[in-house]
C-alpha cells in the first residue's frame, strides 16, 4: 500500500482529501502545517507528498527546500496544492523542482491521475537505480579487471626483467600498458556518465550539457574526432565517413560520445579489411546518423535485450562490455528526444541508426 503525506492547514480540505485517498486504498498521513509535515516526512518516509503552499510557520516552498536538503527525503515526489492561481507561485514551485502543481478547487480525477503518474515515475526510477546498483556490483569488477590485468602484468614484466629487456621490448610493453589504460579510462567514463544521467533524472535536475543543447555537425571535425579511435584499432583504411552538415539539439559532448561508442563497437566486431560506413543527413525534423559494419552481427533475441545495463547474452559481447555503452547511448537519446534503431543479420552485418531533432526542425 502506497503511503501519501498531506500537508494542508485548511481542516476541511485536509480531511476531504484524506478520505478520498483512503477510499482509493492509499495509506494517508496528514499534517496541519509545514513544520509538522517536515517531521512526519522524516519519520514516515512517504511515497509521495501533497502540500499546500500558503501555511503558517513553514510554507510549502520552505518545506520542499528542507526536504530536498535531506538525503533521506530528496527523492520523494512532491505535488504543490494551492488556492491561488498566481504565475509567480507556479514559476517558483516549478523552478524549485516540484513534480506537479494542483489548483484548488481541484477535480478528484485530476488529483488521482497526478498521484498515479508521479508514483509510477518514481517506481520506474527506483527500478532503474536498482538495475544500476546490481549491474555495478556484478559487472564493474570484471569490466575494470580486464584492462588492469594488462597494466599490472606488463608493468611487472618490466620491473622484474628490466636488465634483460631491449628498448624495443620495453617500448612495446609500454604501448600495451597505455592501450590498457585508455581502455580502463573509457569504461570508467561510461559508468560515470550513465550514473550521472540516472541521478539527474531521479532528482529532476537538468545537467549543464542538457540545457538548450546545440551542436553544429561538420564533416571535417567529425573525421578529426574519430581518427584516434580508428587508429587505436589500426583500421585507417576501413572507415568511410560521409557526414552532411547540420545543427542538432544535443550537446557536442554527448553527440561525440554516441558516435564514438557506435564506431568502437563496429570496429570490435568486424574483421580488419572490411568497410565500416558512417553516414549522416537531414531527414524531416531529424538528423539521421547511420553506422554500418560487415561483421558478426547480433541475434534478434540479443537486440531485444538492449536496454539499461543489460549486457548481450553472447559471452563475447559480455566480455567486451558493449551493453553498458549502448545503455548509455539509449539514455542520452531518450533525454534529448532522439531514437535508436538496430538492424542486424547474423554473421553478416549490423546497422545502427540514431536520430536527433534538428535545431530548426
Amino acid at each position: 500500500m502506497k503511503k501519501i503525506l498531506i500537508v494542508e492547514d485548511e481542516f476541511d480540505v485536509r480531511v476531504n482529501l484524506q478520505d478520498l485517498l483512503e477510499s482509493e486504498s492509499y495509506e494517508v498521513i496528514a499534517a496541519k502545517d509545514g513544520k509538522e509535515g517536515y517531521v512526519k516526512a522524516i519519520e514516515e518516509l512517504p511515497d509521495l507528498i501533497i502540500s499546500d503552499i500558503k501555511m503558517p510557520y513553514v510554507d510549502g516552498f520552505e518545506l520542499y527546500k528542507k526536504l530536498q536538503a535531506n538525503a533521506g527525503t530528496n527523492q520523494i515526489p512532491f505535488i504543490f496544492l494551492t488556492a491561488k492561481v498566481e504565475m509567480s507561485d507556479f514559476r517558483e514551485g516549478m523552478s524549485l523542482g516540484a513534480d506537479d502543481y494542483l489548483i484548488k478547487p481541484f477535480k478528484i480525477n485530476d488529483v488521482l491521475k497526478a498521484i498515479e503518474v508521479r508514483l509510477k515515475k518514481r517506481e520506474n526510477f527506483v527500478e532503474e537505480l536498482e538495475q544500476l546498483r546490481e549491474s555495478l556490483l556484478r559487472k564493474v569488477p570484471h569490466e575494470l579487471r580486464t584492462p588492469l590485468v594488462g597494466i599490472i602484468g606488463f608493468s611487472e614484466l618490466i620491473v622484474d626483467d628490466l636488465e634483460n629487456l631491449s628498448k624495443n621490448e620495453i617500448r612495446e610493453m609500454i604501448v600495451k600498458i597505455k592501450k590498457s589504460g585508455k581502455r580502463l579510462q573509457r569504461r570508467i567514463e561510461k559508468f560515470l556518465a550513465y550514473a550521472e544521467l540516472i541521478s539527474s533524472e531521479t532528482k529532476q535536475q537538468t545537467l549543464p550539457d542538457m540545457q538548450n543543447p546545440k551542436t553544429e555537425i561538420d564533416p571535417r571535425i567529425i573525421a578529426y574526432k574519430l581518427k584516434p579511435t580508428i587508429e587505436d584499432f589500426d583500421r585507417k583504411s576501413d572507415v568511410d565517413i560521409k557526414i552532411a552538415k547540420g545543427n542538432v539539439k544535443i550537446s557536442e559532448r554527448y553527440y561525440d560520445m554516441i558516435l564514438k561508442e557506435l564506431l568502437e563497437n563496429a570496429l570490435k566486431f568486424s574483421p580488419r579489411g572490411s568497410i565500416i560506413n558512417i553516414a549522416g543527413e537531414k531527414n524531416g525534423n531529424f538528423y539521421i546518423t547511420k553506422v554500418k559494419d560487415n561483421g558478426c552481427g547480433i541475434e534478434d533475441t540479443s537486440i531485444k535485450e538492449i536496454q539499461a545495463l543489460k549486457q548481450f547474452a553472447d559471452e563475447k559481447y559480455l566480455k567486451e562490455g558493449v551493453g553498458m555503452g549502448l545503455a548509455l547511448v539509449q539514455k542520452i537519446l531518450k533525454i534529448d528526444g532522439g531514437y535508436l534503431k538496430l538492424e542486424s543479420k547474423l554473421n553478416e552485418s549490423t546497422l545502427v541508426e540514431f536520430g536527433i531533432p534538428l535545431v530548426n526542425g
